[in-house]
């Protein structure tokens, strides 16, 4: 990771963990062009350790590491809850570490890592955002477009990715496209907004669980928030 790579992960941290936002992940893969599986996860946050997650798969998918989550999961500030088919109950849930609550949270370190992992390019070129697509919000701040080429992470050719980035360091959105060694075609994007007009509300698959703990099994060990 270079220099300018962990301040910008870093920033990014700090950034996204004061504000509410919807954060929509991509992940595609595709042979010769045609596509042949995707995920898109949808995670709506309104504080570090308040958020919701929804995941939607379509197809076959064969490479990892994938940004996007295995699972639904919702945080309500003192437990996360996951949705998961094979537990009797279909949720498990997790205490979160006080200690870990009085951090960035969940979100915004993933975000943080998948900065870490895509934008280490071996090329980068910085320029302005001189014509922003939304002049009501967009002129509000300065914004930098990030492109990068090469990278040892993933082992990859034709590697390309572009970002918007904020002046605090904040990243609006990222695209990533590569190839595998075996001719697989890979596209991982984000993107950012409703940003400080974001809620969340307690999901539906956590309402229908039953059994005897209310549907829940805790599990109270130290984990990430």
């Amino acid at each position: 990771m270079t220099r300018s790579t962990r301040r910008n992960e870093a920033a990014h941290r700090r950034a996204a963990a004061n504000r509410s936002y919807r954060w929509t992940l991509g992940y595609r893969e595709s042979i010769a062009g045609d596509e042949t599986g995707r995920e898109v996860e949808v995670v709506r946050v309104e504080a570090p350790h308040v958020y919701v997650s929804e995941v939607r798969r379509t197809g076959r998918l064969r490479a990892f590491p994938r940004p996007t989550a295995s699972e639904d999961s919702y945080a309500d500030g003192t437990t996360r809850y996951a949705r998961r088919p094979a537990e009797p109950d279909g949720v498990a849930a997790r205490v979160l570490d006080p200690d870990v609550r009085d951090g960035p949270g969940r979100q915004a370190s993933r975000a943080a890592r998948y900065l870490d992992w895509y934008l280490s390019a071996d090329e980068t070129s910085v320029a302005r955002v001189t014509t922003p697509g939304n002049a009501s919000v967009e002129n509000e701040v300065a914004l930098y477009r990030v492109r990068g080429l090469g990278t040892d992470f993933p082992r990859s050719r034709d590697y390309r990715v572009e970002a918007v980035v904020e002046k605090s360091g904040f990243v609006r959105s990222m695209r990533v496209a590569y190839e595998t060694r075996d001719g697989l075609g890979v596209e991982v994007w984000f993107a950012y907004d409703a940003v400080g007009g974001t809620t969340v509300t307690r999901p539906a698959w956590l309402d229908r669980a039953d059994g005897p703990t209310g549907g829940r099994t805790v599990v109270p060990t130290n984990a990430s928030g």
